[in-house]
C-alpha cells in the first residue's frame, strides 16, 4: 500500500512523462478526463398513455432520459390496448401500456429491466409492475419511502412469473 508520499512520487513522475512524451511529440493531446463512453442505442419505444396523466408523463420522461427514444399517443380506454397487445388478466389495470422491439411493457417498470429484456431476446411476451408502488418510475414522491415491488415478466399464453424486485 502507498503512502501519501510514495503516492505523490507516482504521479508527478506519471505526469512528467507525459508531458514530455506531449513536448517531444509522441502524444497529441493529454485528457484527465473520465473515458468517453458512446450512449447505448436503445430502440424506439411507443407509449399509450391516459389523458392528463402525470405518472403517465414522468415515466415517459424517465424512459427518455435512460435514452430510449419516446413517442407517446393519448388513448381513452387503456383496456382496448392493453387487450390488442395480450396483457393478461393477471396484470391488474395500469395507466399506460408501451411497445418497444417486439414486447410490451405495462405499467411503471424501470429502464434497465426493459434494456435487460431486449439484450436477452427472451420469448417473453413482455414485462409489467402491478398498480403505482411508490419509487417506481414515474412514482416518485419526495419525502415518500419507496416501496417494494415485483416487475412480473408474462408469456403469450398469459402466464406471469416474478422477473425482478425492486
Amino acid at each position: 500500500m502507498l503512502n501519501r508520499r510514495a503516492w505523490l512520487a507516482t504521479a508527478g513522475g506519471t505526469l512528467a512523462v507525459a508531458f514530455a512524451q506531449r513536448l517531444s511529440g509522441q502524444v497529441t493531446s493529454i485528457s484527465f478526463a473520465t473515458p468517453y463512453l458512446a450512449p447505448r442505442k436503445l430502440p424506439p419505444m411507443h407509449t399509450y398513455v391516459m389523458p392528463k396523466c402525470d405518472c403517465c408523463e414522468k415515466w415517459v420522461d424517465a424512459m427518455r432520459a435512460y435514452g430510449f427514444p419516446m413517442t407517446s399517443e393519448v388513448v381513452p380506454d387503456q383496456a382496448v390496448v392493453r387487450a390488442r397487445f395480450g396483457v393478461g388478466p393477471n396484470a391488474k389495470a395500469n395507466c399506460h401500456t408501451s411497445v418497444v422491439s417486439s414486447y410490451v411493457i405495462e405499467g411503471h417498470v424501470p429502464a434497465d429491466l426493459i434494456e435487460r429484456l431486449i439484450n436477452e431476446k427472451s420469448q417473453l411476451r413482455g414485462l409489467a409492475v402491478n398498480g403505482m408502488p411508490g419509487g417506481a418510475p414515474g412514482m416518485e414522491m419526495p419525502g415518500m419511502a419507496a416501496e417494494h415491488y415485483d416487475v412480473l415478466a408474462f408469456d403469450s399464453a398469459g402466464n406471469f412469473s416474478v422477473y425482478a424486485s425492486r
